[in-house]
């Protein structure tokens, strides 16, 4: 609010006027869509941090899975 110059009653109108609209009539919908859901976003550092760590995994895991390993025989 000091960085923007703005008051309470202005932040409030523009959350009922906006914010609010905008997120029920389009990020609500689409909770039912979603596969997870971090609560308090990007704040949830665990959350994130366990997405993260289960990414890596199965991308490493993929990686594995299309690799095409050819036997070398080695003889004397």
């Amino acid at each position: 609010m000091v960085e923007r110059g703005r008051d309470v009653s202005s932040v409030l109108e523009q959350y009922a006027k906006f914010v609010k609209p905008a997120f029920d009539g389009f990020v609500l919908p689409s909770k039912k869509y979603a596969n997870v859901i971090i609560p308090r976003g990007g704040e949830n550092h665990v959350a994130i941090d366990l997405i993260v760590q289960h990414l890596q995994v199965s991308m490493i895991l993929q990686n594995i899975s299309q690799c095409k390993c050819n036997s070398v025989n080695i003889s004397d």
